[in-house]
């Protein structure tokens, strides 16, 4: 048992090798998501829930620059139509607001920027 001890201690690292070549065979079909940013210009800032169909609201800037990260082959098919860009009204009266925007976004697919990050809102009452 205390004989040969070059060849003990070689065959087991040969034995480690092999184990380690076989367990690291399993592993051979995950497949790397790739991910990209991409920046989508001029998407169209929308009203949400407008507090009643009296007051009538004017934004200033109307559009943002949206910075998003994800799934190469989602983030190229996005276009500014398919991001759901909006402002909250709902708890607001007439007058001068300075709200944050708010973003909806397909799943997989994160905000990394938005720019500008509040819009300036106007509510009056509508012309009839």
């Amino acid at each position: 048992m205390f004989k040969n001890w070059g060849f003990k201690i070689l065959s087991f690292f040969i034995a480690c090798m092999i184990w380690f070549y076989v367990s690291g065979e399993k592993g051979t079909d995950i497949v790397k998501i790739k991910e990209k940013d991409r920046v989508l210009r001029n998407v169209v800032v929308k009203v949400a829930h407008p507090s009643s169909f009296i007051l009538q609201a004017k934004l200033n800037p109307k559009h943002v620059s949206v910075q998003i990260r994800g799934q190469s082959d989602i983030v190229d098919k996005l276009t500014p139509e398919n991001i759901f860009v909006f402002i909250d009204v709902s708890a607001l009266e007439k007058g001068k607001h300075v709200l944050p925007v708010q973003i909806n976004l397909p799943v997989n697919i994160r905000l990394i920027q938005i720019t500008p990050t509040v819009i300036n809102v106007l509510l009056k009452k509508r012309n009839k």
